[in-house]
């Protein structure tokens, strides 16, 4: 998943699932408000959170999709105030239906030196208690990722966030899917060109969960963000794209965005845990595109 923060700026690795996977036991749902319209509407998220994790099935463009997930759990905590942080994850709340709006990029480098944190066997299990694992990246370094199978990912679903514990100790919290997002054009499967003289029209399909559609375009220091209504379609004006410069003159020499971005995305957060095991779950989808800025 393409996101402004190194939480989840992660390459993602291995694949498994099984009905009890790693330590994970799957077991059965528990019976709490369930899918569809049982969603629950989720608090403010905590000041400061220890984790963060996420779940996601993503198109590259118009193109093939891929479920994905990760985990990190930090030392010391990550501080969310003062940041747009809170906004992005409740359906972008300070942004104006139908409209683009530039807020600032989030990143957890103010708080301090950032540890990745032990919290033993961590995964997701779905409704009928299927296990998915996240396997650390590197053996003994606990970033927790994996590139899942298409079945895992269940649109207008209740999960629960599983971790067997570590210096991070035990916890599981309940969180739910977006509904169904295919977005059907722009056409690309690769980079795509974008003249920003002229308007981006966007196409989607999949059944309404009740939340906006986010449609975020990023290029280094630069992030625009639209909270559009769930109609299947969206067009980017061209005064938007103008924010932006030509990519081919991006000095990206400073460690600023490999390329430039644009995700089209139903977004559902949900914070799980208290204390030394807060962590704010994201759950998403949709699509994501390379962007070749004219």
């Amino acid at each position: 998943m393409r996101r402004t923060s190194p939480l989840v700026l992660l390459v993602l690795a291995a694949c498994s699932s099984a009905s009890t996977v790693g330590g994970l036991s799957g077991g059965a749902a528990d019976g709490s408000a369930g899918a569809g319209g049982g969603r629950p509407v989720p608090s403010a998220p905590p000041a400061q959170v220890v984790g963060v994790a996420s779940l996601g099935r993503l198109q590259a463009g118009t193109g093939a999709a891929t479920t994905q997930g990760n985990a990190m759990f930090l030392s010391p905590a990550t501080d969310l105030s003062g940041s747009s942080f809170q906004d992005m994850f409740s359906g972008y709340i300070a942004v104006p239906i139908d409209a683009c709006v530039s807020l600032p990029t989030f990143s957890t480098s103010g708080g301090g030196q950032q540890n990745p944190l032990d919290a033993g066997q961590v995964g997701f299990v779905d409704e009928e208690g299927t296990a998915y694992a996240l396997p650390a990246l590197i053996p003994g370094f606990p970033v927790y990722q994996a590139k899942l199978p298409d079945a895992a990912f269940r649109p207008l679903s209740r999960y629960r966030l599983v971790a067997t514990g570590g210096a991070v100790p035990a916890f599981e919290g309940a969180f739910w899917t977006p509904g169904p997002l295919t977005v059907t054009a722009p056409g690309a499967t690769g980079a795509l060109v974008v003249d920003r003289a002229q308007p981006l029209t966007i196409r989607w399909s999949g059944a309404p969960d009740g939340d906006p559609i986010i449609v975020q375009l990023a290029q280094a220091d630069t992030k625009v963000t639209c909270r559009v209504r769930d109609d299947g379609e969206f067009t980017v004006p061209s005064a938007t794209l103008q924010a932006f410069a030509d990519s081919a003159s991006i000095d990206r020499s400073g460690g600023g965005a490999a390329t430039d971005t644009m995700t089209v995305e139903r977004v559902a957060w949900y914070p799980v845990g208290a204390g030394a095991t807060a962590t704010l779950v994201i759950a998403t989808s949709g699509a994501s595109f390379d962007l070749d800025l004219r």
